[in-house]
């Protein structure tokens, strides 16, 4: 929420505003894995698809559940609003 001044606490408390656009929590989100993001093909799709779940506020790395688990990663893509919300993806994270 913004105060009076028309600052969040964050920007209260680091001097600056968030870097990254945030997403809403389950949001279902393309990024790009840190360690072995690259693919063994050229053909092959660099970024994966995962469910967000927050931001690391020391590090500034989105918080991402995808296929190999809770991943902190820097660089998030946002699925088109039609398919931003999947109950089955949010399910799926939600029993791992």
């Amino acid at each position: 929420s913004v105060g009076v001044d028309g600052k969040t606490s964050m920007e209260r408390l680091r001097g600056r505003g968030i870097s990254r656009p945030t997403c809403e929590f389950g949001e279902c989100v393309f990024y790009l894995p840190a360690k072995g993001g690259t693919p063994k093909h050229k053909a092959d799709a660099k970024l994966r698809e995962g469910v967000w779940l927050g931001v690391n506020p020391r590090t500034d790395e989105a918080i991402v559940f995808g296929k190999d688990g809770v991943e902190l990663v820097r660089t998030v893509k946002r699925k088109v609003e039609e398919d931003a919300f999947d109950a089955e993806a949010i399910d799926w994270a939600a029993r791992e």
